[in-house]
C-alpha cells in the first residue's frame, strides 16, 4: 500500500520582487515580530497595573485586526485573481495549495479568537497567571503564524510575483475599505516600515499619494516614534537617538552660518520662514478635516485590514 502523496506544487522560479509581493512579505513580517514582541513585553509586565495591560491588550486587537483583514483580501480578492490569469497546467495545483492555505488560515483566525479571549481575561483578572496566558497565546499565535506564512511565501508568492498583473494588484488595493482610523493607519505603516529593507520601503512609499506621504513625513513618523517609545520603551528600528539628531542640527547650523550670507539669513528669518510656517498650519488644518478618509496604500488595502467592498 503506497502513502497518499501531496499535490505537486508548480514549478516556477523565483521572480523579482514586486509591489504585491513587497507588500505580503513585509506585513507577514510585522505580524510576526509584533506577536513574539507581545509576548516579550506582556511577561515583564505588572499584571495589576490596568494601564500597562490595556496599551499592551490593545496593540495585541490591532494586530489581530490587520491580520484579520489581511486574510480576507486574500480570500476574497488577491487567490481568486491569481487564478484567474494562471496558466491551465498551473491553475490546477495552485487551487490545491489556495485551499491548504485556507485551512492553515482558519486555524490562526481561531487562535486570533483565542488571543482576544485572554486579553479580555487578562484585563477583567489582573492577575499573574491571566498575564501570562495572555503571553503564551501571543506565543502558540506567532508560531501558527510563522508556519502559515512561510508556506504561503514559498508556494503561492512565487505565483503572485510571476503571473499577477499590476493592474489587477491596482483593482485589488482599490476594491477595499478601510477599516482603520487614520491614527491606526499611520501607526501600521510606521510598523511596516521598520524591518523594510530600502527597495521595499521606497516600492511601498511609492504607492502613496502625496497627500498621505505629507502627512506621514509631517505628523505620522513622529507620532509612531512616541507610540513605538511608550509600548516597547525602545525607539523604532533604523530611528536616531536624541543625541544624534542634536549633533545632525548643530552640522547643519554650522554650515548654515559659514556658507549662507548675512543678508540672505535676514531675508529668510523675516519673510521666508513665517511663510513656511502658515503652510504647516494649512497642512494641520487639512489633515483635521480628511480625518479617517487618509487612506495609506499596504498589502491589498489602502493600509488598512478592512473588508473588501461587496
Amino acid at each position: 500500500m503506497t502513502a497518499a502523496t501531496a499535490p505537486p506544487r508548480p514549478a516556477t522560479l523565483r521572480p523579482a520582487a514586486t509591489r504585491a509581493g513587497d507588500s505580503e512579505r513585509v506585513l507577514h513580517r510585522l505580524v510576526r515580530r509584533e506577536l513574539r514582541l507581545l509576548a516579550e513585553l506582556s511577561t515583564w509586565a505588572p499584571a495589576d497595573d490596568p494601564a500597562r495591560s490595556a496599551a499592551l491588550t490593545r496593540h495585541a486587537d490591532l494586530v489581530g485586526r490587520v491580520l484579520l483583514g489581511h486574510h480576507a483580501t486574500e480570500r476574497d480578492l488577491l487567490w481568486p485573481a491569481l487564478l484567474r490569469v494562471l496558466p491551465a497546467d498551473l491553475a490546477g495545483p495552485a487551487r490545491d495549495l489556495v485551499a491548504d492555505w485556507t485551512a492553515r488560515c482558519a486555524a490562526v483566525d481561531n487562535r486570533l479568537r483565542d488571543l482576544s479571549t485572554a486579553a479580555r481575561q487578562w484585563a477583567v483578572a489582573g492577575t499573574p497567571p491571566a498575564r501570562d496566558a495572555f503571553a503564551l497565546t501571543c506565543l502558540d499565535l506567532a508560531a501558527a503564524v510563522d508556519a502559515q506564512t512561510a508556506a504561503e511565501e514559498r508556494d503561492l508568492l512565487p505565483l503572485l510575483e510571476a503571473h499577477l498583473p499590476a493592474r489587477e494588484w491596482t483593482a485589488i488595493t482599490r476594491a477595499v475599505r478601510p477599516a482603520l482610523s487614520g491614527r491606526e493607519q499611520l501607526t501600521v505603516l510606521g510598523l511596516a516600515l521598520e524591518d523594510a529593507g530600502p527597495e521595499e520601503r521606497a516600492r511601498l512609499l511609492s504607492g502613496l499619494d502625496r497627500g498621505t506621504r505629507l502627512v506621514w513625513r509631517l505628523f505620522g513618523r513622529s507620532r509612531h516614534r512616541a507610540a513605538v517609545v511608550r509600548l516597547r520603551g525602545l525607539r523604532p528600528r533604523g530611528s536616531g537617538g536624541a543625541g544624534e539628531r542634536t549633533r545632525r542640527r548643530a552640522r547643519s547650523r554650522v554650515r548654515y552660518q559659514r556658507d549662507v550670507p548675512q543678508s540672505r539669513q535676514r531675508f529668510l528669518a523675516v519673510v521666508v520662514l513665517p511663510w513656511q510656517l502658515g503652510q504647516v498650519q494649512v497642512a494641520r488644518s487639512v489633515v483635521r478635516s480628511v480625518g479617517r478618509s487618509v487612506v495609506v496604500v499596504l498589502m491589498g488595502t489602502p493600509l488598512s485590514s478592512g473588508s473588501p467592498r461587496r
